[in-house]
């Protein structure tokens, strides 16, 4: 039995904060590419980049807690 994937909705906040050295938006976690050909990317496609997010979102907070202790902060 198939099953139909509904597009979903862009994870998008509105509260964009572009990490330069990424490529990203540390606010939705996409990265550029994937913020800009959203609307062309394939229903399946866009459902592959949000089952990504939870994971790119704490590599970056675990990279960046890394750097601030690193640093002495």
């Amino acid at each position: 039995m198939s099953v139909t994937l509904e597009p979903p909705a862009s994870p998008c906040l509105k509260l964009c904060k572009l990490d330069e050295d990424r490529r990203m938006c540390v606010s939705c976690w996409r990265l550029l590419s994937e913020i800009s050909g959203w609307g062309s990317l394939s229903t399946q496609a866009q459902h592959d980049v949000l089952a990504k997010l939870p994971a790119r979102k704490a590599r970056f907070l675990t990279v960046t807690q890394e750097d601030v202790q690193c640093a002495g902060r």
